[in-house]
């Protein structure tokens, strides 16, 4: 069983909303906090 990749994105400018909107788009699993 494989652990989730554990991600953080600093900021809620433009920039970080739209990594963490490409990164929920992503078929990885993981988990996002921003």
């Amino acid at each position: 069983m494989t652990r989730p990749f554990r991600v953080a994105i600093v900021g809620a400018g433009p920039a970080g909303i739209y990594a963490a909107d490409l990164l929920t788009k992503a078929e990885r699993d993981f988990e996002l906090s921003i």
